[in-house]
């Protein structure tokens, strides 16, 4: 499915910073995605990251600066933009006292895109037992549900922030190829927020990298490997002087 967006950007920001109290979690971030890619989205813990894609969906606003989405203010994302973006965290916060079943069914229904076979694909790839109660499953089975709500209306900006932790090697091996049949399949942005280096080395062709609030990398992943000899883990570490 080839949607494509007739805009001149997925996400731009402007000068944003934001506060809380005398904590700066974005200090001045200056973005632009404007083609698709997998973009890899790379950071210590408390760097800014997860704050960052809260802007890009409009759930925190800047202190200060801009940020548009897929067009829009991301301050007023209404229902032409929030049906063309795919979220998944890697803690949900899903209805726990429905049935997977049930909650896909309900999701589906928001959604003109919704691709049923592309549903029932992923539910036997990630073998999700749709019977059980979301509240019961373990926290990888819901991140693989999780992973489905984001993926199946055909989002053009697919942000992912964490949502591999909790999966076995094998799993995460199959979920990140199948984010790389919807990049091949869709016209879109994927921004994977991730600590698993290795993963997001396979699939990502972009890089920004977040410090203490600021973005202190944001290049093609094989321009930084040109340009500092080495693999994303070690890239990371040059970057920011820290284990991810």
């Amino acid at each position: 499915m080839n949607r494509g967006i007739a805009m001149t950007s997925y996400i731009e920001m402007d000068d944003v910073t934001k506060r809380f109290g005398d904590v700066v979690a974005l200090d001045h971030v200056n973005l632009r995605v404007t083609e698709p890619s997998i973009i890899g989205l790379v950071g210590k813990n408390g760097s800014g990251k997860t704050t960052l894609l809260r802007h890009v969906i409009g759930l925190q606003l800047p202190t200060s600066g801009t940020c548009r989405t897929l067009g829009q203010n991301a301050s007023r994302l209404d229902s032409p933009e929030l049906s063309r973006i795919g979220v998944a965290h890697q803690h949900d916060p899903l209805v726990g006292w429905m049935t997977a079943e049930a909650l896909i069914g309900y999701v589906s229904g928001f959604y003109d895109t919704w691709d049923a076979a592309l549903e029932r694909h992923l539910i036997r790839q990630m073998e999700i037992d749709v019977r059980t109660p979301v509240g019961t499953m373990s926290p990888g089975n819901r991140q693989k549900l999780s992973l489905l709500l984001a993926v199946c209306h055909h989002p053009s900006l697919l942000l992912l922030d964490e949502p591999l932790a909790d999966l076995d090697p094998i799993v995460r091996r199959d979920v990140v190829a199948e984010l790389l049949d919807r990049f091949r399949s869709d016209d879109m942005v994927i921004v994977f927020s991730s600590h698993l280096l290795h993963d997001l080395e396979r699939i990502a062709d972009r890089i920004i990298c977040v410090d203490h609030g600021r973005i202190v990398a944001d290049a093609p992943l094989d321009d930084l490997k040109d340009a500092h000899g080495a693999n994303l883990d070690e890239l990371f570490r040059r970057l920011v002087g820290a284990n991810p």
